[in-house]
């Protein structure tokens, strides 16, 4: 008896089915996913299965499902940083409006928004660009992440302020 296809309904269902399923199963439904449906998918396993059903898969799939899963990292990585800094910067704007002026409290808003997402961002692709050029990415990625987000901080700042006070 075979079983229907992965369900698109809710998520705990989903959960509950692939563990359900054998590995071999699991793979080739994945294969007829598109890229990014296969990383949300595989997101899903428990480890060991996960594990299992990566061997299974061609190589061609087994590369797509990793730039796939970096590809869904980053981008919520760079959301969260973005929700962080819109957070920040939204409440930054009252004390600075009400301590020195309105172009301040801007430039400094819209810094910490893009500050916080450009460090999420550095933050999230610097192991990946370790990895790339075979480098130990825990020993790269703390000093790397916090130079550049530091001295980008600082452009940022200087960019934003001479964009909002017109200089």
């Amino acid at each position: 008896m075979t079983k229907p296809p992965l369900p698109a309904g809710h998520l705990q269902t989903l959960r509950q089915d692939l563990g359900d399923r054998d590995a071999l199963a699991i793979a080739d439904e994945l294969g007829r996913l598109a890229p990014a449906e296969r990383a949300r998918i595989f997101r899903l396993l428990t480890k060991q299965k996960a594990l299992a059903v990566f061997r299974l898969l061609d190589t061609a799939h087994q590369e797509q499902l990793v730039i796939g899963l970096r590809d869904e990292q980053v981008l919520r990585e760079g959301r969260v940083g973005l929700l962080l800094g819109t957070m920040l910067g939204a409440l930054s704007v009252a004390p600075v409006w009400l301590f020195t002026d309105r172009s301040l409290a801007l430039i400094i808003a819209l810094t910490l928004v893009t500050v916080c997402t450009l460090a999420s961002l550095v933050g999230s692709l610097m192991p990946l660009l370790a990895r790339q050029l075979g480098v130990d990415p825990a020993v790269v990625s703390a000093p790397f992440v916090t130079t550049i987000v530091d001295a980008t901080g600082l452009l940022v700042y200087f960019l934003i302020a001479r964009i909002v006070l017109g200089i």
